[in-house]
């Protein structure tokens, strides 16, 4: 679904994603990013991206998705800076990012941007970006905090100095979370009257029509009638924690054998062969399944009956959105904005980050819940979604926001 703004004079809107990556994460932020771009009005706005990622095989994949758009693509350094304007002389670090900084808002300025959408980076790149961003006089500068926000006035000084006039750059920021926008106010020198909180959108159409198809989904994956799925999905990563959430499983192995649990984790990473070692070791392999990537996460999703994450750090997550979209109740650590949307909906439970027993005590509690109680949990969640999550509701805190240099 796309909105339509009536821009003045109809000319195009020039706006640029800045958009870094160190390795093969970030998935739920490149599926946000590339929201943003399939919402764009092509008539009226002109897209080009800024973009890095060190990982060459996610490279590919990435720049691909960027080609199948026809988006322009302007590569950055590792720090954020246009390879047309790096330094080539041997300088001091800092010396030089001050000179490459000035540089790129001078090529910002030729390229005649009016919007700027700051989506993900790292130090010292991502505050570079923005400061040259002002120091170009875009009109309009996003920055996205899609994780948890640093302390800006500690770090050496010089880092310190970098995060005060970063902090200072941005026309708006956005934030996920709630929790994100009280450690902004008390953490950094980011003005908290430019901040705003805006969920990301999730295609809850999708899922309503998936439910038609539950259980030849179910049958997809040899799921019994009786079994109760508990999914969880994601990169299968330190980050992510799935060592500890198999540790989990392994306390109530017997429980749920009984009650006919399975777990299913499905996702790909570096720790799939390790996974594999220790659910053989533990002998689990009777409950715990490892699906492997799956092309298609909403089947997935509609085919589980509890959702679960076990994350370590999370801008979001955008699965736990997901699933309350699938009309799932979820399990999480206490990352990103989990809990104070399972506070709001009551569809689901938060647990303490890393907290090994605490999640087993949590799924003997799901294992033990009836069929009832886990729909009436996913009920509340599915509204949520459908009165919060829906794309034309948040498309239009995007296209406000970029939009407002013109008013």
């Amino acid at each position: 679904m796309e909105i339509n703004f009536i821009i003045e004079g109809n000319l195009k809107t020039n706006i640029a994603f800045y958009l870094m990556t160190g390795g093969d994460g970030m998935g739920g932020a490149w599926a946000l990013f590339m929201e943003y771009l399939d919402w764009l009005d092509r008539e009226h706005y002109s897209p080009i991206v800024f973009y890095y990622c060190e990982n060459k095989e996610t490279d590919i994949v990435r720049r691909n998705d960027l080609e199948k758009r026809n988006i322009e693509v302007i590569d950055l350094s590792e720090y954020g800076v246009p390879l047309d304007c790096v330094v080539g002389l041997k300088l001091p670090k800092f010396l030089k990012l001050i000179i490459e900084t000035l540089r790129t808002a001078q090529y910002l300025k030729k390229k005649k941007l009016e919007v700027a959408h700051y989506v993900l980076g790292w130090y010292p790149s991502h505050q570079l970006l923005i400061i040259a961003g002002r120091l170009a006089n875009i009109k309009v500068r996003l920055s996205d905090i899609l994780l948890n926000p640093r302390k800006s006035h500690q770090g050496r000084k010089v880092q310190t100095v970098v995060n005060y006039l970063a902090d200072k750059s941005p026309t708006h920021v956005r934030s996920m979370s709630q929790r994100d926008m009280r450690i902004i106010k008390a953490n950094t020198f980011i003005d908290s009257s430019r901040v705003s909180w805006i969920l990301p959108a999730v295609n809850v159409e999708l899922y309503e029509g998936l439910q038609s198809r539950r259980e030849e989904l179910r049958n997809n994956l040899s799921i019994n009638p009786d079994d109760r799925i508990f999914l969880a999905l994601g990169r299968l990563a330190k980050i992510k924690a799935p060592l500890q959430y198999i540790e989990s499983i392994n306390q109530v192995a017997g429980l749920a054998r009984e009650k006919n649990a399975k777990f299913l984790i499905a996702g790909d990473g570096s720790l799939r062969e390790e996974m594999d070692k220790l659910i053989k070791r533990l002998d689990l392999y009777d409950i715990v399944f490892l699906l492997g990537y799956v092309e298609n996460n909403a089947e997935t999703m509609i085919a589980g009956d509890v959702f679960v994450n076990h994350s370590l750090a999370e801008g979001g997550p955008m699965t736990f959105l997901e699933a309350l979209a699938a009309g799932k109740p979820g399990i999480s650590t206490d990352v990103g904005f989990t809990t104070e949307l399972i506070q709001e909906t009551a569809c689901g439970s938060t647990v303490p980050i890393g907290a090994v027993d605490a999640m087993a005590n949590i799924l003997r509690e799901y294992m033990a819940k009836s069929e009832s109680e886990l729909s009436e949990m996913g009920k509340k969640g599915y509204l949520f979604a459908k009165q919060k999550l829906v794309s034309e509701k948040v498309q239009r805190r995007f296209h406000e926001i970029y939009l407002s240099g013109k008013i």
